[in-house]
């Protein structure tokens, strides 16, 4: 489940499968608050199972991110591939987008559902900037989506993302 509570704060639980995501997606395509949420999700089954949370991006992602494969399949571009590689040495970024974590404890995760703190910028030639709250910087991070011809959002541009944090208390 992904829902918007107010303006700034969006609720969104992990889904345990691609066929979930896809439901939770199109229950919210048209909130690009929502659809950041649910990158953030993809972004924490990544960590925990990163084929699964591949699949879970790739999904999110706009299509110019996904690439013919050796099989003729869709796979993601190697930016993305090499921003995800990222959260397997350091799973504590995608925590630290969630409300409540904190470098001093870890990055522990609260029960779900989980709350992302973001703001939102105008949206602009069918794009939009949104900026994330992160526990382990001292300034949001910026997402940018862009609007489908079916006025679902999708994931552009996410690199910042995956910048380095406080590393995590142990």
């Amino acid at each position: 489940m992904a829902s918007r509570t107010k303006q700034g704060k969006v609720t969104v639980s992990p889904p345990s499968s691609v066929a979930e995501l896809k439901q939770m997606y199109e229950a919210v395509k048209t909130d690009p608050e929502a659809v950041a949420g649910l990158y953030v999700m993809a972004m924490l089954v990544f960590t925990r199972d990163p084929d699964l949370g591949s699949e879970m991006v790739g999904l999110l992602m706009t299509p110019d991110h996904l690439v013919r494969g050796r099989g003729g399949e869709k796979v993601l571009c190697r930016s993305i591939v090499y921003h995800l590689g990222r959260l397997e040495d350091n799973p504590h970024l995608a925590r630290s987008y969630l409300a409540g974590t904190r470098p001093e404890d870890g990055y522990a995760l609260p029960n779900p559902p989980y709350a992302v703190h973001l703001e939102t910028t105008p949206e602009q030639h069918g794009r939009i900037r949104l900026f994330l709250h992160c526990s382990g910087a001292q300034s949001a991070r910026p997402i940018v989506l862009q609007k489908l011809e079916d006025g679902g959002w999708r994931v552009r541009e996410e690199s910042s993302l995956y910048a380095g944090v406080i590393p995590p208390a142990k």
